[in-house]
């Protein structure tokens, strides 16, 4: 059996297209490196964004792959 998880539903979902797959990601809910005490930006943490170049208050971190 497989489950799958379903977050549609919320305003924000509990897993990120990008940021879930990246290396500065924290345990916290929309936490990481780059956002010292800030949460993710939505534009990024919904994927609309990659965050693969710099973006405004990211401190010079953008995303690495947590898969090598």
């Amino acid at each position: 059996m497989i489950n799958v998880l379903d977050d549609s539903q919320l305003t924000e979902g509990l897993f990120s297209p990008v940021c879930s797959l990246c290396i500065h990601e924290k345990d916290e809910h929309r936490r990481c490196s780059a956002f010292k005490g800030k949460p993710i930006p939505l534009k990024i943490w919904s994927g609309s964004i990659r965050h693969t170049s710099p973006f405004p208050g990211d401190n010079g971190i953008q995303f690495e792959s947590a898969r090598k």
